[in-house]
């Protein structure tokens, strides 16, 4: 599953992810030509969404003559893959190194590191 999106297929997630329904093209385009002033073409619109659905982010199912587009993932379940994929490529894949370069190598609180630890308990049990 790809996590690399544009911002205008962020845009179509994000108002699909708050929308909780499916919405069909028309929809879609009427939504960000009206609402959000894009001025989209249909074959814009109908790039995004193919874009999307390669990427395994996006269903579509033909209802009638219409297709309506919904999340294959939730909100959370795509920034999960996004913080999975920044910590892989940027930190090997280590917490530590991630921490390290969060906190610049000054010391952290101790309500940080409190903070820390019960995370660390709550995840483990």
């Amino acid at each position: 599953m790809g996590t690399k999106i544009t911002g205008a297929e962020l845009e179509i997630m994000e108002y699909l992810w708050e929308k909780k329904q499916p919405c069909t093209f028309a929809g879609l385009l009427e939504y960000f030509n009206g609402s959000r002033h894009k001025e989209w073409c249909k074959q814009t619109l109908n790039t995004n969404l193919l874009r999307l659905k390669r990427r395994g982010l996006l269903k579509a199912e033909k209802e009638d003559t219409k297709t309506r587009y919904f999340p294959s993932i939730t909100r959370a379940e795509y920034e999960t893959l996004c913080a999975k994929k920044i910590l892989e490529e940027s930190y090997g894949g280590s917490l530590g190194n991630f921490l390290a370069a969060l906190t610049g190598g000054t010391q952290i609180t101790e309500a940080e590191k409190q903070e820390l630890i019960n995370y660390i308990r709550n995840f483990s049990d």
